[in-house]
């Protein structure tokens, strides 16, 4: 390679330069550069380009011919060379040339110390110490700032002999101060590199820069430098993401951009065949948007406005670094961290949107951190001047080259942007520049605005910006006084060297009083204002109803007192209102209020004071004098209405009602406190009452300390003790010396709750001092440490001595001074030197120096495996899982797959533990319907061997539907079934069947190929054996054959003795409250085990797993989980946006949370997230921070996302050892010591403890559970547990005999009521006062089972996928609950129940019975833990003996917090529902002054009660983490307390509601009240506007206008919704032909009840006579087994009411009808026909009636006469009315209506039914459970 000489002869001969305007620099500029850079020697690559003569050849538009070259200088490891890349200039086989290093420098000047030989641009003369340096000046640290010092103006004192490269290696070790690295900008520098999330733990390490500062700290702690980093790493990369923003891009300011600057797209593209590209870009500007911008549209007007904005006619931001917005910019829009647009600025105003990849991720990440490029430089310049300062490297290469960029682009535009501000801020001071042609450099003119004679001039920008800085101070440091003073002569305050005349009379001119804001601060108002330039906070003060704030100060006599505007009164009432919420005080000028029992708003015309009480005269905004004014008190509070002359009317009053007079003067004197003693002491300029001085010296205005000792005698004398002490020690301290430390601020902090007074302060040489309190002990603690000089890190000698508080408070500074010295003399112990061993490189892991030997990533962990140094037979493992670590020890090298199986097992037995106890294992008591199934329905189709006549056609094909497949097998078997409408059929000889297929069209029986069988006898049948086992496949994962033993241990349930057992081991698998699946897997796997647990927990109670014990494997949930707060809402956000994004014809996003049946939703409509589960929508978050919440609250840590598998050990498989080895849970007196007293700990970390009796003991295996029947004792602290566990869920328990209650007295031992009222809201037990004690606990369990499981049969019936929970099922679910629960005990309850498994087993599915199974598991667990939480709270045992009254179990807590906190989220969702919907009502009733009265109520109800759910939740979390026994007893009387209070004002809720619908009904009337008064002429009157209603026949109008179903379930339509009234009776009218028997008579069932798994009858059923007549003659033969199983078995099964009309048709054409109720299964009929016959003995009609009927049961039976109309869901024609408010997971105001309507006719109803009902027949029983 050929060298030359880096002088400016070689170079000016071989570099060829243009003279061009779009040069950048000049050629000599470029060769100085070299030369400069080549004399530095430090490592760089720079470009330079020459440029063209003409426009045209610069923007592309035709291609000429270079003139100038293209070189590039590169300087690597002290090596610079010299590239031509393209030139004219031709130089043969010499493209790379080695540039010499001068012999003597030219422009580089390698100096340490200057000294600053004049002042200018406000640098004063002096010493400095070079940072850096460029071709032309010093960068030198002033004032906190890098500031360039022209090399002319400077003479070096001190020169640097050691080059740059050279400093690194004479870096010595030396302990570094880890709080001066520059940590947080080398790490939000290499977030904005890589900003993807590369690295360990989610945060990049991996820059040379983070491993330099590494390396600067070795011998130091490193876990610092980590922690900032990972801190200010993490902090840039959550910055702003959520807050929308505004940035602008421009072509960075480089040679390789000359080309790209200022042409259009369609130019980049045809010439330079290029697209945008990002990184050609730089961040110029960046600001905060207002609000988002979401359609194209309003981006559109956006950057219309942006673009006038930057190309105005006026100064641009302060911070803005480019020119006006231009062709080839690029304007970027963002709305949150998913939704940014970048726009391409275009000929004339277009702007061409950019993909959205065009912005970098690095891009996006600056705009984020509102880093644009003069914060990216600072950045830099702070990295460089502590490499400088400390002669250390710390940048890299690229590092290096981007600032060199910004250091020679861009200084002169950062200058200009510096102008800008200092501009801005003489504008703000009221001058503008007095030079028409602009600035010049040399000396800057400005004016006066208000005077154009008064010019001045600086010398410099810097002397500008140091003008208005100065002008600043004196605003905000010295009063108008003070300033006057100065302008007057007086030197003495404010001296003359330190600010000049211009600025003292500058800040004069703008000095002045000016309120900005409000805030709360300790429970007082305080003003935020300006005065005389300075910001000032005071407290807000009120005399004889106006509103004041105090300015100035007393010391220095301007003390001011300013009255509020009505402007600033009005301000601070709105303040006020919002952050205390109490009525606003009303001064003179207050408007927009609003007084109780009046509508809209006021405003006040005049005040005045009446017998010592301030009233203000308000008048209406809205009608003014047309109406009657009001006279009010300064709270708001109504005095007199109706008031028309003025104050005399109140006069009038007060003389007419002396009474009332008297009665104010009582007022007045108890409301009012006696006027405050006032002090006035003029010489400590001492004035107010004692609180106002009080607030006066607690924020500092009072500084003397003769005023404030003096302040603490009045504080003292008016018995304010602890304000007195305060102000007493800031006597003490104005008084202190406090260049040290401050013995008075340490008594104010520790006062104050701040207990670390003094924190390692170097009071003397080698000598720190460190000062805390200790309030457990109520000790002051004085530490001191004496320090080696040499080696401050060396700690010789320490000594401690303590005090209690009140000894502390007495001490002055001498005293304490005093005492330390003592500490020093008498105290000091010498400290063991530990010496640090020089180690090669090497890890520590589990505390043990091992040599790394693998390291290897796998699925979402991350492991580390070492050999350790001093024993090489041991291995240690770390491994890393999220942000989580771990570490294991091997006495062997482990395989990798040996590291991650231990891994993995740890994991699981660790979350058995702290997971499946609290949660359940599959989650189920945050989403319990997570995993229902939908139920199935099966087709069978068949063939006839003879068609057959159906419907008169033939038919030669058909087929039946079934519910279930076992249905269908029991027909295909030749036995009686029922198909899908409860009909009982059986296979006729003359069907063939072919095959059956499920709802997804799979065929499950036989083929669709035709199949002739023959005669029936040869038929075969697949058989469905519902309990057959399934081998175990040993070659299956291990999670496939625990399912396959989960289903066979299923199926083994079936058998009632199995399931039993089972019940049996369930109830005492207690503790670690399994969930179903696992507790099945326990039991299969160790049929007699009882309580098992992880590995660790059992040394919780004092056991061991023993030698060679085989554990249980179960699944272990894998819970919802975030690595930083807010991590997983952002993670779901993000995804949902971005799916948005990718997918314009997307309506909605959907992300599922891992395995679970949990959707988060985001419509593209409004952006909201919202939440699924299994497909259904819950909720729609009206905020982020709500969903947030939600997450907070409900997923994390609760919802699980997968499945792992774990190991537990059953209680037979532990031994209880002498020791146990454990990590933590253990006491100071269980260690066990070494003969020197030191704790013994194992290679593990684990600790060696005494297994003590007290631990042994936590486990009771063999308690005497089993109560004796004949121990009254424990029987009754039983049944008083299990009431108070009812109770506690709001279910009452009473006892009562069998003479005063009839259901006991009909035979039952105790029934829960679902008779819900506003007593009992969730119903009540009864139990039978007769019974022997241990009896009444067990039927006590039963019934309580029935009030958790029944008391909403719906929402149990869609948990289990069942259309309804018929009886059998019920008294199943209640009775195995109770035995399971009872076992626990010893208490062996009627096992009776059982039978009905067996029953209930036959004709379903499996799926169905392990439904019910879950069911009865879940609710015995919940009581056994509801009970044992009562007995804990007792103070009782499981044995029910006492212990001592200790602090709740972690079980107790979390059962009864989950009562609570399950009330509170009820409570919560139904009071945001309802606050929701109040803002309409009001704006629908604003005009009904007893519909407004009423939502008056209720909000301040709803307020009442999320008040009271606010306090719920925060006394759940108190409860949690209160330390002694008796702050849980008191939490828990709070939030019972609480419970009831809301409970209460719930009921009230629902009056006012019902009270509403009233009256909203009255001023209503309308249609409904038309219809129910004549329904015939109603129907008349609507058909002009409904036309459908017109084409019904007379008949059928005359069945709307008849129809019991009709009037009772679509009426109330006609409210608000009349065209869907129409639309329902229309398509009800319709179907009569389709139903009705040829003689036209037909049946309308209107309700029927429903006592078994499928109703008789669905309500509002239309069949023919024929059908109906089928349907009750099966019901009732099937009514009659199951009362005659009942008897047997001692039970009493009810009989249905099934209430129906008969309609036919008259010799006048209409329609006659019977209006009847059939009670099936009471013994009275066997068929519809016979019952009508009893009915219609008498009455022409009647007769007639049974007559047509009977006719029309001579018709074969035609099953396609039966429609059932859905009347929950509307027709699929009916319209939206334009009216009606549609609200995701709400209910409207109409829906709360309509229930309570439908529920008040109900109850009416049924009240009349069952007055019926006992005069019909004496001798029904009542039901036993309901």
């Amino acid at each position: 390679m050929e060298a030359i000489k880096a002088n400016k002869a070689a170079l000016n001969k071989l570099i060829s330069w243009s003279s061009s305007r779009y040069n950048e620099s000049k050629k000599s500029d470029v060769i100085a550069d070299i030369i400069f850079r080549v004399e530095k020697g430090e490592d760089c690559t720079v470009e330079y380009r020459a440029g063209v003569y003409s426009e045209g050849a610069h923007t592309g538009r035709y291609k000429s011919k270079w003139t100038g070259g293209a070189y590039t200088l590169e300087i690597k490891n002290g090596l610079a060379t010299i590239r031509n890349e393209v030139s004219d200039v031709v130089v043969p086989n010499k493209e790379v040339l080695q540039l010499e290093k001068p012999v003597r420098n030219t422009y580089f000047i390698p100096a340490k110390t200057i000294n600053h030989d004049v002042e200018k641009y406000g640098v004063p003369v002096g010493v400095f110490q070079v940072l850096n340096q460029d071709l032309h000046s010093f960068h030198v640290l002033f004032e906190g700032v890098v500031r360039h010092l022209a090399k002319s103006d400077c003479t070096v004192i001190d020169r640097d002999t050691v080059s740059f490269s050279e400093r690194e290696d004479k870096h010595m070790a030396q302990d570094i101060d880890i709080n001066r690295l520059p940590i947080a900008e080398i790490a939000t520098l290499d977030y904005i590199r890589n900003p993807d999330r590369e690295g360990t733990g989610g945060v990049y390490r991996g820059s040379p820069a983070f491993e330099a500062l590494l390396s600067l700290a070795a011998g130091n702690d490193t876990a610092e430098i980590y922690r900032q980093y990972d801190e200010a790493w993490t902090a840039a990369n959550l910055k702003d993401n959520f807050q929308p923003k505004i940035a602008i891009l421009q072509y960075a300011e480089n040679a390789g951009n000359r080309d790209r600057r200022f042409i259009s797209m369609e130019t980049l593209n045809d010439v330079l065949h290029e697209q945008p590209n990002c990184n050609n870009y730089e961040l110029v500007y960046v600001r905060n948007a207002e609000t988002t911008t979401e359609t194209e549209a309003a981006k559109d007007r956006l950057n219309n406005r942006l673009f006038e904005e930057f190309n105005a006619d006026t100064l641009r931001p302060r911070n803005y670094y480019g020119h006006s917005l231009s062709i080839g910019d690029v304007i970027v829009i963002v709305n949150d961290f998913n939704d940014r647009s970048a726009y391409f600025v275009d000929h004339g105003t277009d702007f061409i949107k950019l993909p959205d990849d065009f912005l970098s991720r690095e891009m996006s990440a600056k705009i984020y951190n509102d880093l644009d490029i003069r914060q990216e430089s600072i950045l830099h310049d702070n990295i460089r001047r502590y490499e400088a300062e400390n002669i250390v490297a710390l940048t890299d290469e690229a590092m290096q080259n981007r600032h060199a960029d910004i250091s020679l682009y861009y200084p002169r535009i950062f200058e200009m942007a510096d102008r800008r501000g200092a501009i801005m801020d003489m504008d703000e001071l009221g001058y503008e520049p007095a030079q028409i042609d602009g600035f010049s450099d040399d000396f800057i003119m400005w004016r006066a605005k208000d005077n154009e004679q008064d010019t001045f001039g600086f010398d410099g920008w810097d002397a500008v910006r140091d003008f208005a800085a100065d002008v600043k101070t004196l605003l905000s440091n010295y009063t108008i006084q003070e300033l006057q003073d100065r302008a007057n002569g007086d030197y003495t305050v404010i001296e003359y060297g330190n600010f000049d005349d211009r600025a003292v009379q500058t800040a004069l001119r703008n000095s002045g009083f000016h309120i900005k804001n409000f805030e709360l601060k300790d429970m007082v108002y305080m003003a935020n204002f300006t005065y005389n330039g300075q910001d000032m906070q005071r407290a807000v003060m009120s005399q004889g109803g106006t509103l004041y704030v105090s300015a100035g100060s007393r010391i220095a006599g301007d003390l001011t007192r300013h009255d509020f505007t009505p402007e600033e009164a009005r301000l601070f009432n709105e303040f006020e209102k919002e952050h205390r919420n109490i009525k606003p005080l009303i001064v003179e000028g207050s408007d927009n209020i609003t007084v109780q029992g009046h509508t809209g708003t006021w405003y006040v015309i005049e005040g005045e004071t009446i017998d010592g009480r301030n009233l203000f005269l308000l008048e209406s905004e809205q009608h003014g004098d047309e109406a009657a004014a009001l006279i009010v008190d300064e709270a708001g509070n109504l005095v007199l209405d109706d008031v028309y002359n003025g104050f005399d009317d109140y006069r009038e009053y007060l003389e007419s009602h002396p009474e009332r007079a008297e009665e104010r003067s009582f007022e007045v004197a108890q409301e009012y406190e006696p006027i405050p003693n006032r002090y006035y002491e003029p010489e400590l300029n001492i004035d107010g009452t004692a609180d106002e001085l009080f607030i006066e010296a607690r924020y500092g205005y009072v500084e003397n300390p003769e005023a404030l000792r003096r302040i603490a005698e009045i504080l003292k004398q008016e018995g304010k003790d602890e304000e007195a002490e305060r102000v007493g020690y800031m006597a003490e301290k104005e008084n202190e010396d406090t260049s040290l430390y401050s013995v008075a601020q340490m008594k104010l902090d520790f006062m104050d709750g701040q207990y670390t007074g003094v924190d390692d302060v170097a009071i003397s040489e080698g000598l720190n001092l460190s000062v805390i309190y200790e309030t457990r002990d109520n000790a002051v603690i004085v530490s001191l440490s004496r320090l080696d000089v040499e080696d401050d890190a060396n700690v010789l000698y320490t000594g401690t001595a303590s005090m209690t508080f009140e000894e502390f408070k007495a001490m002055n500074r001498a005293d304490f001074d005093r005492f330390v010295n003592e500490v020093n003399a008498y105290n000091m112990v010498e400290q063991e030197r530990i010496e640090q061993d020089e180690r090669t490189q090497e890890i520590i892991i589990d505390g043990h120096t091992c040599s790394q030997i693998d390291e290897w990533q796998s699925d979402n962990s991350s492991y580390v495996l070492g050999q350790d140094i001093e024993d090489g037979t041991f291995y240690y493992v770390r491994a890393a899982e999220g942000e989580e670590t771990f570490e294991y020890e091997f006495d062997s090298q482990p395989s990798r797959e040996d590291v991650e199986s231990h891994h993995i097992n740890f994991l699981s037995e660790r979350d058995i533990d702290r997971q499946e106890a609290e949660y359940g294992a599959d989650g189920s008591r945050a989403f319990p319907h997570l995993n229902d199934e939908p139920q199935e329905r099966i087709t069978l189709h068949i063939k006839y061997q003879e068609p057959v006549i159906m419907n008169g056609w033939q038919a030669e094909t058909d087929t039946i539907t079934f519910d279930s497949k076992e249905s269908m097998e029991e027909f295909v078997s030749g036995n009686v079934a029922y198909d899908y409408l409860d009909n009982a059929i059986r296979k006729k000889d003359n069907e063939i069947l072919l095959y059956a297929e499920n709802a997804n069209g799979d065929v499950i029986w036989g083929t669709k190929e035709e199949v002739n069988h023959g005669d029936n006898e040869n038929l075969q049948v697949q058989s469905h054996k519902t309990f057959e086992l399934v081998e175990i496949d040993e070659t299956l994962p291990p999670k496939d054959q625990l399912k396959q033993r989960l289903e066979n241990g299923i199926r083994g349930v079936i058998d009632s003795e199995n399931f039993k057992n089972w019940l049996s081991t369930g109830g005492k698998l207690f503790y670690n409250n399994y969930s179903f699946r696992n507790a099945m897997l326990v039991w299969l796997q160790k049929p007699e085990a009882s309580y098992v647990m992880g590995y660790e927990k059992w040394k919780d109670f004092g056991r061991n797993v023993g030698q060679g014990a085989t554990g249980a494997k179960i699944f272990i949930p894998l819970m919802a989980s975030e690595k930083y707060k807010g991590g997983l809402f952002r993670s779901i956000k993000g995804n949902l946006n971005e799916q948005l994004s990718k997918d314009p014809t997307l309506t909605e996003a959907v992300y599922r949370l891992g395995t679970s049946n949990l959707e988060f939703t985001m419509n593209r409509a409004n952006h909201l997230v919202g939440f699924k589960v299994n497909g259904k929508e819950q909720q729609i978050f009206g905020s982020d921070d709500e969903a947030k919440r939600f997450i907070d609250r409900a997923i994390i840590g609760k919802v699980p996302t997968g499945y792992t598998v774990g190991t537990v050990f059953d209680a037979k498989d532990v031994i209880i050892p002498e020791y146990l080895w454990v990590r933590s849970g253990f006491t100071k007196e269980e260690i066990a010591t070494d003969t020197k007293g030191n704790p013994i700990k194992n290679r593990k970390g684990e600790t060696k403890i005494i297994n003590t009796p007290e631990r042994q003991a936590r486990f009771q295996t063999d308690l005497d559970t089993t109560i004796a029947a004949k121990d009254p004792v424990k029987m009754q602290a039983l049944f008083d547990a299990c009431t108070a566990a009812s109770e506690r869920k709001g279910v009452p328990v009473s006892l009562a005999s069998k003479e005063n209650d009839k259901t006991l007295n009909d035979g039952s031992k105790g029934y829960f009521s679902r008779q819900f009222s506003e007593e009992n809201p969730n119903g009540f037990i009864v139990i039978d006062e007769s019974l022997e004690i241990t009896e009444k606990c067990a039927v006590l369990l039963h019934e309580m089972g029935h009030a958790d499981l029944h008391k909403n049969l719906e929402a149990l019936a869609e948990r289990m996928g069942e259309d309804k929970i018929p009886r059998e099922m019920r008294e199943v679910q209640a009775e195995a609950t109770a035995y399971a629960v009872a076992s626990t005990f010893g208490i062996e309850t009627d096992t009776s129940s059982f039978n009905y498994l067996a029953i209930y087993a036959r004709g379903f599915e499996l799926q169905d019975f392990n439904k019910s199974l879950e069911v009865i598991y879940k609710e015995a667990q919940t009581l056994t833990a509801d009970i044992k939480a009562e007995l804990d709270i007792r103070g009782l045992n499981l044995d029910l003996t006492e212990k001592p009254k200790e602090t709740l179990d972690k079980e107790t807590l979390v059962t009864i917090s989950t009562k609570y906190m399950d009330f509170a989220a009820e409570q919560g969702s139904n009071i945001q529902a309802a606050l929701t919907e109040l803002p309409s009502l009001v704006k629908q009733n604003i005009n009904n002054p007893e519909l407004m009265e009423v939502l008056k109520y209720q909000k301040a109800n709803l307020d009442n009660r999320r008040a009271d759910v606010e306090a719920m939740l925060t006394g759940i979390e108190s409860l949690n983490k209160a330390d002694t026994r008796e702050q849980q007893d008191q939490f828990i009387n709070i939030l019972d307390t609480l419970m009831n209070r809301i409970s209460g004002n719930s009921f009230a809720f629902e009056n006012l509601s019902e009270r509403y619908v009233v009256i909203a009904e009255q001023a209503r009337g309308g249609l409904k009240v038309d219809f129910e008064n004549d329904p015939k002429k109603t129907l008349e009157a609507m058909k002009k506007d409904y036309p459908t209603l017109a084409k019904l026949s007379e008949p059928q109008l005359q069945y709307v206008a008849t129809s019991k179903f009709i009037s009772r379930e679509f009426v109330k339509l006609l409210r608000n919704n009349p065209q869907e009234f129409v639309d329902r009776v229309t398509e009800r009218a319709t179907l009569l032909p389709k139903v009705a028997a040829k003689n036209g008579t037909f049946v309308e069932v209107n309700y029927c009840e429903q006592w078994t798994d499928k109703p008789f009858f669905e309500n509002g059923t239309l069949c023919s006579p024929k059908i109906a007549e089928t349907i009750i003659t099966g019901s009732e033969a099937q009514a009659r087994g199951f009362r005659q199983e009942a008897e047997r078995r001692g039970e009493y099964f009810p009989y249905t009411k099934c209430d129906m009309t008969i309609f036919t048709p008259s010799k006048d054409g209409g329609f006659i009808s019977l209006n009847t109720r059939v009670e099936i299964g009471d013994g009275e009929q066997t068929s519809l026909k016979e019952h009508l016959e009893k009915e219609c003995k008498r009455g022409t009609e009647r007769k007639e009636i049974l007559a047509n009927f009977q006719e029309a049961l001579t018709e074969r039976a035609n099953k396609n006469k039966i429609r059932v109309q859905d009347v929950h869901d509307r027709p699929q024609n009916a319209e939206s009315p334009a009216n009606e408010v549609i609200k995701e997971g709400n209910m409207t105001r109409g829906e709360w209506s309509e229930q309570i309507q439908d529920a008040r006719a109900q109850v009416q109803e049924e009240a009349q039914e069952q007055a019926a009902e006992k005069s019909k027949s004496k001798n029904s029983r009542d039901r036993a459970d309901e």
